[in-house]
């Protein structure tokens, strides 16, 4: 029998979940090059599977809370599919900024924010055009669809299905949220900061200073996550 080789993420009770793949003699672990990545645990265990093998199929298992509230039967039965290959493979878009030869690349965004005390103040252009000018405020969200639910919603309190969405977060003076083709190619000009550029869960960050042009837009590979019972979100 040719066993599946697989790794292993997850931020908490990682020993529980290592434990369960390794008693399935179908599936080996193989943190080296896995054929697939399991993923237990919330969001923020996708994402950082993601940063780990960015080009490798998820499996992503949803569980929050205490291991022993675990539905063993839906696990059971997840794990038949899988093995099976009873599933079919979803692409999201990903993102990515760069700056002064420095780049981040997320799944969920692009985040630009002031370094406190003071307001960060931009400019924003969308295929050089200008849509924003002298900006003060917190900075800025650039989303993809499958991030549009996260840091964006709770600008916005919107999320898209298609595209790239742009909040502007706590801004002095109102400037409306935009959703873009997901092609566009975004450029924010830093006219004062200090100010910081993230991503996703990401702890590496990247300093902006005054001046700094930052180039946001859609990354060249979509993350690549199995749709198991119709969903790429498998809750057990």
């Amino acid at each position: 029998m040719v066993r599946i080789r697989v790794a292993v993420v997850c931020l908490e009770r990682r020993g529980f979940f290592k434990k369960l793949v390794e008693k399935d003699k179908r599936l080996v672990i193989d943190n080296r090059k896995p054929e697939a990545v399991i993923a237990f645990g919330g969001d923020g265990t996708l994402l950082y599977a993601e940063k780990l093998y960015p080009q490798v199929t998820k499996l992503f298992i949803y569980h929050s809370g205490p291991s022993n509230k675990i539905s063993m039967k839906c696990y059971q039965e997840v794990m038949e599919d899988f093995v099976a290959k009873k599933y079919s493979l979803t692409g999201y878009t990903k993102i990515e900024g760069s700056v002064n030869g420095k780049k981040l690349i997320g799944l969920n965004d692009i985040n630009i924010a002031y370094t406190p005390p003071s307001a960060l103040r931009f400019d924003v252009y969308v295929s050089n055009k200008l849509v924003a000018l002298g900006c003060i405020g917190d900075g800025i969200v650039v989303a993809t669809p499958y991030g549009s639910t996260a840091h964006f919603f709770s600008v916005t309190r919107k999320s898209f299905s298609k595209g790239l969405g742009i909040a502007f977060n706590n801004t002095m003076k109102p400037v409306k949220n935009l959703i873009l083709p997901e092609n566009s190619k975004i450029r924010v000009v830093i006219t004062r900061g200090p100010g910081v550029m993230s991503t996703d869960s990401n702890k590496n960050v990247i300093i902006l200073k005054s001046g700094d042009v930052i180039h946001i837009r859609k990354h060249g590979m979509a993350a690549k996550l199995l749709k198991i019972r119709g969903k790429t979100k498998v809750r057990i």
